[in-house]
């Protein structure tokens, strides 16, 4: 489906994709929840000076850092750095693609989901806070605090793994664009000197 083509991001394999977009996630993602939810004092998740309101401002800017990236990727057509594949004993690739992707293709998925996550997940904030306020009254005490986990758990594993892919994006930006290909060694690190 066309307005879903930036979540494709997440069909690229690699044989670090795991360790990205699973593994560290998840326990910055639950280590955050547990930080904020486990405490004495909990931090208050919703309502107007709450997580998830202190995080719309900073997601939002996000989400244009990384539409402004998006459009130089896209529109920089001379630079033949970006038009090449990405080097390494393993590139990533699409499924049902053999070809490894072009950097070009690799940073403009990685920036377009970054886009798109930054903003759903403001849109997701504000849905929750407005929802929190009327669905507090409805339910019981435990299904409230269950749900809160759930939700700050869910929420928290995303914004990890936005934050992940985010350093993976400026590490190709910052270093690895910057590296002549004939320096990357087998398996896509640098030699060690």
């Amino acid at each position: 489906m066309t307005l879903l083509t930036p979540f494709r991001y997440i069909l690229i394999r690699h044989r670090a994709k795991a360790l990205y977009d699973v593994f560290l996630p998840l326990v910055f993602g639950v280590g955050l929840s547990v930080l904020l939810l486990a405490l004495k004092r909990p931090v208050p998740i919703f309502g107007d000076k709450g997580y998830l309101s202190q995080l719309q401002t900073l997601l939002t800017i996000l989400g244009g850092f990384f539409i402004a990236a998006l459009v130089l990727i896209t529109t920089d057509g001379g630079n033949s750095l970006l038009s090449k594949p990405v080097g390494g004993a393993y590139p990533p690739r699409l499924p049902n693609e053999r070809a490894p992707l072009s950097r070009r293709r690799f940073l403009g998925y990685l920036f377009g989901y970054l886009s798109t996550a930054s903003i759903a997940m403001v849109a997701l904030s504000l849905i929750a806070n407005l929802i929190a306020r009327q669905l507090a009254p409805e339910i019981t005490d435990g299904a409230r605090q269950a749900l809160k986990w759930v939700f700050v758990v869910g929420f928290n594993v995303w914004l990890a793994h936005l934050t992940v892919s985010t350093l993976l994006g400026l590490f190709y930006f910052t270093e690895r664009l910057q590296m002549p290909d004939h320096t990357i060694a087998p398996g896509g690190t640098p030699p060690q000197p």
